[in-house]
């Protein structure tokens, strides 16, 4: 409650002015005339009318008219005492004699000494005297003053009894029959007996009637004997004043002129001021005009009277309201001119029969409203205000007049100010008076529909600029309920917010604007949440919030956002067939993380609750699932995967074969898996076979539900098999009305096939299927239908049965009996699809591959197709089953064991496969890898796949190699097996390197014994130069020496192969080494430089070349006589066995230099003193 404060206000009185206080006069001239028309009538009935409308200030004119009759009356020598009677006021009284009674009362006020004739004119118009006396009190009848009697004497009657009593002694019978016990009887017999002695007759009536009529009237006498006071005694005194009917015309005149006569005379008279005739009612206003015409009207009877005792009226009117007002019933004006029209004179005719004068008042023009408002507003509110307050006030008075098309006159601007300051008081001064003004110019619109205040365009903008109140919704609504400005908002908004809530989001996006709405709304929602639940508005209004909250920001968006989502434990069932989820589904829109569970909860809770008992259904299990769909595609917008899962914790899955069947069936359309539901074994226990017809009659959701149930591992084997059975019985016959299922129950038997194990697949007669004729004349009508997945689901079947066998010819039965085989179109049309005489589409050898993946069959597929490796259907399926989709569930041994086929198989697609496959190779895998199994290839072909598995099956293969004994490596090298191929693999994709230091002399020995050609290489294109790559860089120097110190016995052919071997190797033996040992450089010359020479080797004596003339010189000079001698037979071999004589010129100059060389080449070439020079330079 707001602190009061006590406000000092003055109440303006709205009197007629004692003068004109307008610039204009206008008052004053008309208050002359009225002054003249009245000293004019002297000795006659005389009636002024004053004509002019409300405000226009008629009583200030009769005021200064009798001022200015007072101050004339030194001159004149008559007083005029003005008598005026309020008709307004009177209304609903007798006319005559309330004007009498208030005349009588003002004269015997105005002329004292005339009272006592005056009292007694009075006392004929009241009325007489009837005074009554009353007296009332209670008399008793006789017997009760018996009973009031004999109350006094019960002591007595006690003790007499008592001793009575005692007397009797133990024959206590003997007190019966004493004196007391006698008159006690008595007195208790005694009022019956009474009762039926009063109204004998009565009695003997009601006893005629009967029992019942007797007993009961006999009841009401005793009642009435029993009772002590039996009548009242009435004696009453009342005084009362009698008044006769009202007097007529002629009794009011007669009093009228009889009070005249008393009051006046020639130098005192009256004037009767009959005002406010034009605030009556309309309908009353033709029988008051005729009532106030009789106070002035001249009778034949009452002529001389009037003549010395005249009646001057003065009638302030409307004429405007009063021609309204006396028109007959029906008449309408005319408002469609728009032409101004004249006046019309039949209309004015009423006047001038009823007024002898009559005067117009016209409204005053207040050119000095602003300071004649401002002043009485100061008056009013003395002290209060600043003055730019009261400027604000005027200019919103001004305002609403300027709206009105009007001026202020006194009246406007008094009545104004005492409406204003009274509002101002009222709420102890709590609102500006700017406030106040502004809520008295919209009172009538406000009031009567408060909730216009919900649309801010409601006040005008200037005027609520003036009113300069920045809450001034909040305060004018305070205003109009008359309550604290805290609660106006409650009252106001309350009722709009509720029913804009449940009705269209667009009214409660538009009154979310209003003023208020923000610190309302939470307590709208909370106070009305269970009965939108109950009328199930309730999504709506979630859905109408949800909207409001997309685009309101306000303070109050959290909380009615919270509310709204706690109101979700209340919720009841909900009717998923009505869509009833879809507003409810909204309040994700509203909750926070952390109400996220509850609201699902909630909505699982209703949402399941809604089914009742009528949940045991395919289609409700549909429904049910497409609901909690549509809560997990709302949770997934907001990134949100946990949630539902939790949620549904509290929610297990009923086991109801059909519901779940139903759930199943409809997830995979809904995004979701079965698994999320928590799903337990359903309950077959009232029909074992259920699934079985469920797979057989619904084929098309059986697929779905079964892929489902297989997930979450809900069937036995034995439930498989006997659904698997169901449909093969049903396919062993085929009619038109089969088609439509016809396909899908081909295509579940497809599905049903994977899910069972390898034992029972044995025990399911698909075989004995394939030699039914039916089974194909449905499966092409079915195909030829549109349907093709019965045609894929059939051909992974038929590979099952029988691999790369042909197909069995179906029999059928012949007429006589027996069965014979059928050769049908519908065979044929099959076989050449089974065998690869017409080729399938990729999408259908897809279909078949993922089928043999679910069933794990593409391992043996693979040992089928190597077998038979001509078998298209076979090897196009496996080609789609490693290339598209998901990988084959098979392992590295796979791949290991059947390389070569499925490179070939796969072709460029191979690799790709490999890089998939690493997900699949575990570490038993890599452990199980084997030297002797491993195919020649696969480390080439998985060298650039980075990451992942095949790493780490280099390495394993590189830890195999590393733990080959050294010594076996003097055997294994050179001789082409598997061991030095993938040695020599695993160097060159991935690299390797020996742990054991003893390998390079190994290494070493298998070169040097290559050129000396104790070793023979199996496989000369072998990389062997690669084995250097798998010793440490340190020890090539050292045995690169080595082989130079220990080569021998080489010979053209084994130089050739050992520089074929290993190019890289031989060339760093003959070029590594700064300072070569004088043995060493024999060697080279005698063993490899002779060789090369002898056999033309280019390749070799390029890398001589490429040491340079005094390089191979050195190596010359330091070389024995005897193998220079070899040197110059070499050298003689090859210049005669030569035909190139450029190279045999190069080689000439590298051996002996270019001046020895010229006399054998010069022949040949020809000479210069270049050479010469060079030469001799060299030397």
């Amino acid at each position: 409650m707001a602190k009061q404060t006590v406000v000092k206000r003055k109440i303006l009185i709205d009197e007629p002015s004692k003068q004109d206080a307008f610039h204009g006069k206008g008052h004053d001239r008309t208050a002359d005339a009225l002054a003249r028309a009245i000293t004019g009538f002297e000795g006659n009935d005389r009636a002024i009318g004053l004509d002019g409308p409300w405000g226009s200030g008629k009583s200030t004119v009769v005021e200064i008219a009798r001022q200015k009759l007072a101050s004339r009356q030194r001159e004149t020598g008559v007083a005029y005492h003005f008598f005026t009677f309020d008709i307004w006021q009177s209304q609903g009284s007798s006319f005559r004699r309330s004007f009498l009674e208030h005349f009588l009362d003002w004269s015997r006020a105005t002329f004292p000494g005339d009272d006592d004739k005056l009292v007694e004119i009075e006392h004929k118009v009241k009325g007489k005297i009837r005074e009554v006396h009353s007296n009332n009190h209670s008399i008793l009848d006789w017997w009760g003053v018996i009973v009031v009697v004999l109350i006094p004497i019960l002591p007595l009657f006690y003790i007499w009894a008592k001793s009575a009593f005692d007397a009797a002694g133990e024959e206590r019978w003997k007190f019966l029959l004493s004196g007391p016990s006698l008159a006690m009887l008595t007195f208790v017999i005694a009022p019956f007996i009474l009762a039926l002695m009063r109204n004998r007759e009565e009695l003997d009536a009601a006893w005629a009637r009967g029992w019942t009529p007797f007993f009961a009237k006999y009841r009401e006498d005793v009642s009435r004997t029993l009772l002590i006071n039996a009548k009242q005694y009435e004696d009453q005194k009342v005084t009362q004043y009698i008044r006769e009917t009202d007097p007529n015309d002629f009794e009011f005149q007669s009093t009228l002129r009889e009070v005249l006569r008393v009051i006046q005379s020639k130098t005192s008279r009256v004037v009767l001021v009959l005002d406010n005739i034009d605030r009556l009612p309309p309908k009353e206003l033709n029988d008051y005009w005729a009532q106030v015409r009789a106070v002035f009207a001249n009778g034949p009877l009452v002529k001389n009277a009037a003549q010395k005792n005249p009646v001057t009226a003065i009638v302030p009117y409307d004429r405007r309201l009063i021609e309204e007002g006396t028109k007959e019933k029906g008449a309408t004006a005319d408002s469609s001119q728009s032409v101004v029209s004249i006046s019309s004179l039949s209309n004015r005719e009423r006047f001038s029969k009823t007024f002898d004068e009559i005067l117009t008042v016209s409204p005053p023009v207040m050119s000095n409203s602003r300071e004649f408002f401002l002043s009485n507003i100061a008056e009013a509110l003395p002290g209060r205000a600043a003055s730019d307050d009261l400027f604000r006030v005027f200019l919103i008075f001004d305002r609403i007049l300027k709206s009105e098309s009007g001026n202020a006159t006194p009246r406007q601007i008094i009545a104004f100010i005492n409406e204003l300051t009274g509002m101002y008081v009222l709420h102890q001064g709590q609102f500006g008076l700017a406030t106040v003004a502004l809520y008295i110019a919209y009172q009538d619109a406000l009031e009567a529909n408060p909730s216009l205040l919900n649309n801010g365009s409601t006040i005008d903008e200037r005027l609520r600029a003036l009113a300069a109140d920045n809450d001034l919704d909040r305060n004018l609504a305070a205003m109009i309920f008359n309550v604290e400005p805290d609660l106006a908002f409650q009252l106001l908004l309350d009722a709009n917010i509720k029913h804009a809530a449940s009705g269209g989001k667009e009214g409660l996006l538009e009154i979310s604007k209003a003023p208020g709405f923000d610190l309302r709304v939470d307590d709208v929602v909370r106070e009305n949440a269970r009965e939108w639940l109950s009328s199930d508005e309730f999504g709506l209004v979630v859905a109408n919030f949800a909207d409001l909250a997309q685009s309101y920001e306000g303070d109050a968006k959290p909380h009615f956002s919270k509310t709204l989502v706690k109101a979700y434990d209340h919720l009841g069932g909900i009717e998923l067939t009505k869509g009833d989820q879809i507003g409810l589904l909204r309040g994700y829109d509203l909750a926070t993380s952390d109400a996220t569970l509850g609201l699902t909860q909630n909505l699982l809770r209703a949402g399941f609750s809604g089914f009742g008992e009528n949940y045991r259904s395919v289609e409700r299990g549909g429904e049910w699932s497409e609901f909690v769909a549509a809560i997990a595609r709302r949770l997934r917008q907001t990134g949100d995967t946990a949630t539902l899962a939790e949620a549904m914790r509290s929610m297990p899955l009923p086991t109801d074969p059909a519901f779940m069947f139903g759930v199943a069936a409809a997830v995979v359309d809904e995004e979701l898996s079965l698994a999320i539901f928590r799903p337990r074994k359903p309950d077959v226990s009232d029909d074992p076979t259920v699934f079985d017809n469920f797979a057989v009659s619904r084929p098309y959701g059986a697929k779905r539900a079964f892929a489902e149930f297989k997930r979450a591992k809900l069937l036995t084997d034995e439930q498989w098999l006997s659904a698997a059975s169901a449909l093969i019985s049903s396919l062993s016959t085929y009619g038109e009305s089969d088609l439509e299922n016809y396909n899908d129950r081909i295509s579940l038997l497809g599905d049903l096939f994977t899910y069972l194990a390898l034992k029972q697949r044995d025990e399911l007669a698909v075989a004995a299927m394939f030699g039914n004729v039916a089974f194909y004349s449905g499966l092409k009508a079915s195909f030829e239908a549109g349907n093709h997945e019965g045609l894929t689901a059939a051909l992974f079947l038929a590979m099952n049965a029988f691999e790369a066998k042909a197909l069995p010819i179906p029999s059928t039965r012949a007429s006589n009996g027996p069965r014979i085989q059928d050769a049908t179109p519908e065979f044929e049309w099959f076989r050449q699809r089974f065998d690869g005489e017409v080729d399938l589409t990729d999408a259908q050898y897809a279909v078949v591959a993922t089928l043999a993946k679910d069933a794990f069959v593409i391992t043996s597929w693979v040992e089928a197709a190597v077998r038979a490796p001509d078998d298209h259907l076979l090897s196009a399926v496996l080609v789609s089953a490693f290339a598209d989709g998901d990988l084959p569930s098979t392992n590295l041994e796979l791949i290991v064991k059947h390389y070569d086929f499925l490179a070939s198989l796969l072709g460029d697609e191979f690799r790709a496969l490999l890089d998939r496959y690493q997900e699949r190779i575990s570490q038993k895998n890599i452990d199980e890898i084997a030297l002797d199994t491993w195919p020649i290839g696969l480390l080439d072909s998985t060298a650039q796949i980075k990451g992942g598995r095949w790493e780490a099956v280099h390495e394993k293969v590189g830890q195999l190699l590393d733990q080959v004994p050294t010594d076996e490596w003097k055997s294994l090298l050179g001789g082409g097996g598997q061991h030095e191929r993938i040695l020599l693999e695993k160097i060159r994709t991935s690299g390797f390197e020996f742990s054991d230091p003893e390998v390079k002399d190994v290494v070493a020995d298998f070169f040097r014994d290559i050129l000396s050609g104790q070793v023979n290489l199996a496989d000369n294109s072998l990389p062997y130069d690669d084995l250097m790559k798998a010793i440490d860089g340190k020890f090539h120097a050292d045995i690169y020496r080595r082989l130079r110190e220990e080569i021998k016995s080489v010979t053209a052919s084994t130089l050739g192969a050992a520089a074929a071997a290993f190019p890289t190797t031989l060339s760093m033996i003959i070029t590594a080494g700064d300072r070569l040992a004088k043995n060493e450089k024999d060697n080279l010359v005698r063993y490899i430089l002779c060789a090369a020479l002898e056999g033309g080797n280019r390749a070799v004596l390029r890398h001589f070349e490429g040491l340079g003339r005094s390089k191979v010189r050195d190596f010359i000079k330091s070389s024995e006589d005897s193998t220079q001698e070899k040197l110059e037979g070499a050298w003689t071999h090859f210049s005669n066995g030569t035909k190139d004589f450029g190279w045999k010129r190069d080689i000439g100059e590298l051996l002996h230099g270019r001046k020895k060389a010229k006399s054998l080449v010069e022949i040949f070439l020809g000479s210069s003193s270049k050479d010469e020079e060079e030469e001799e330079a060299d030397a």
